[in-house]
């Protein structure tokens, strides 16, 4: 109306006028992000989904949690957002190893893959989709091509079994209710759950030894026939689960078995197999006890005079020697001095069993809160607990009539009253089922409202800008050039960018555009001091 010459807006898509403008809904094609968008440069991006489900969360892969086991410790997020921690005595029986809860295994089971250690070490994966992708999202009952340009509305089957609707039905009726996924007779009694194929075939699955309609107790199937002498058990052509007997070097189906012959390695001795503990030894002439023709053979019973042993025989040198009996008093058994346990205590870390077999921890201790211990009032203040190991939340206790937005991270940046005199501020840092609390007194000043310089002339440096999408300057104070060093924690007290230095005025830059969107916490050190303030990531 005013002349101006103006045209419609092409959207993000090419589209005349369209609804795909900057800022409205998409779909990145990333199921991993949500609350998808598009962005100034017309691409769709979401944020990244944390391992609770929530969309640009801060609980990430590596983030601290609580796996619930007691002995386990360095409790951590992995790769597939399970919370897992990390034990002295390893998945497989190893002091130290890697095999970790959390990390790759295999669980023998053909049908699911990414195979990993769960918290109490299980081996289990996850099944296979459609696509033969492990936890893909190809599953029964979605969308797919079958290829049969004749059909429509191609859907995964409960078989995986890719199928459309057809106009003649598989028996050639038109409309018939003969069609692909449908349920029909292939005539092999060995089979059942037959149904129509894409192409009109009729099939069933085997039906395995358990019974169960395409299980997968399938001759030649890995099974557990519950005999712990054997090993390699797998199903056989009648459907039984047998195993090969482990031998005396510990392999299944291994020549080294009871009875059979060895060496000991005794020039003194003739005769030589394995005994019925596995112990290779011959027949001396004169027995462990010098008797000509004894019994007091090696690898018969003797008495080692130990209390704290049993299963005592005679070795090959004619030493009697036993088996330790642990802590819980079985020959042999693994519950040992120094080995993992659980005192029953909620604050304490990395239990072991002690030379008394007491089982007994490290007490999970909580520092002091860092701070002013004098404040004025209608001020903003900073204050500090040292970030715990494996904490998983932090509450702060305010004094009556402060404020804060920060009541649940390691650092508290609060608002004071203008009420003078001395108050108690206090921060409960939960690790696990433990509870830990520390407090200081923080002395208030009656604010006259007569403004200074102080609070300017006392900053260190200043962060611009602050909100930031991730990349930010550093500019230390121009009034005093003594070295910084800069830590950047998370709300739980996570370290996110490397510590660095910063000496000089010279301006630093800091690249958090690999975090997640969120609140952040810059800490400062200097002669033993330190000033905290916060940052807001956002994109």
């Amino acid at each position: 109306m005013d002349c101006v010459c103006a045209g419609t807006p092409f959207d993000c898509l090419g589209n005349l006028g369209g609804p795909a403008t900057i800022g409205a809904a998409c779909d990145d094609g990333d199921a991993g992000t949500g609350n998808d968008v598009y962005n100034a440069s017309c691409q769709c991006a979401g944020q990244l989904i944390d391992c609770l489900g929530v969309i640009g969360g801060t609980t990430t892969v590596g983030t601290p949690c609580d796996d619930g086991n007691p002995l386990s410790g360095g409790d951590a997020y992995a790769a597939n957002c399970e919370c897992v921690g990390a034990f002295a005595t390893d998945c497989a029986g190893v002091e130290g190893g890697t095999a970790q809860p959390g990390t790759p295994c295999d669980d023998n089971d053909p049908a699911t893959g990414n195979d990993v250690y769960s918290l109490n070490c299980t081996c289990a994966g996850e099944a296979y989709d459609c696509a033969g992708n492990p936890g893909g999202p190809q599953l029964p009952g979605t969308p797919c091509d079958d290829g049969n340009s004749a059909s429509t509305n191609d859907t995964f089957t409960a078989d995986c079994g890719c199928e459309g609707v057809f106009t003649n039905d598989c028996l050639g009726v038109p409309g018939g209710t003969a069609l692909p996924g449908v349920a029909c007779d292939d005539g092999d009694a060995d089979t059942g759950n037959d149904m129509y194929d894409a192409f009109c075939t009729c099939a069933g699955q085997l039906t395995d030894c358990n019974g169960v309609i395409g299980g997968p107790a399938q001759p030649g199937f890995g099974c557990d026939d519950g005999n712990a002498a054997t090993g390699g058990d797998v199903i056989d052509a009648n459907c039984q689960c047998a195993g090969q007997l482990i031998d005396c070097l510990g392999l299944p189906g291994g020549e080294a078995l009871v009875g059979s012959v060895c060496d000991d390695g005794n020039a003194s001795t003739s005769d030589d197999v394995y005994t019925a503990n596995c112990i290779c030894a011959g027949v001396l002439p004169n027995d462990c006890v010098g008797v000509a023709g004894g019994t007091a053979q090696p690898g018969t019973t003797c008495d080692d005079g130990d209390a704290n042993t049993g299963n005592d025989v005679y070795g090959t040198n004619c030493e009697c020697a036993g088996e330790v009996i642990d802590c819980d008093g079985t020959i042999g058994g693994g519950l040992l001095p120094g080995f993992p346990c659980d005192d029953g205590l909620a604050c304490t870390t990395n239990d072991v069993r002690g030379t008394d077999c007491a089982c007994s921890g490290t007490t999970i201790t909580i520092g002091a809160v860092t701070g002013a211990t004098t404040v004025v009032g209608n001020t903003s203040n900073a204050f500090v607990i040292s970030p715990i190991a494996n904490a998983t939340s932090y509450t702060w206790e305010l004094p009556n009539g402060w404020s804060t937005s920060d009541n649940g991270a390691f650092v508290l940046l609060a608002e004071a009253n203008n009420t003078a005199g001395p108050v108690q501020l206090c921060v409960t840092a939960m690790v696990g089922d433990c509870e830990l609390t520390s407090c200081t007194t923080v002395n208030v000043d009656f604010n006259t409202g007569i403004a200074t310089n102080e609070a300017n002339d006392g900053e260190w440096f200043t962060v611009q800008p602050n909100p930031s999408n991730g990349i930010f300057q550093l500019r230390p104070s121009t009034t005093d050039a003594t070295p910084l060093r800069i830590s950047i924690r998370n709300g739980l007290g996570q370290e996110v960018l490397a510590p660095f230095t910063v000496a000089g005025q010279r301006t630093i830059d800091m690249d958090l555009s690999d975090v997640a969107a969120g609140a952040y916490y810059l800490l400062a050190t200097r002669n033993g001091e330190q000033q905290v303030i916060k940052i807001m990531v956002q994109r």
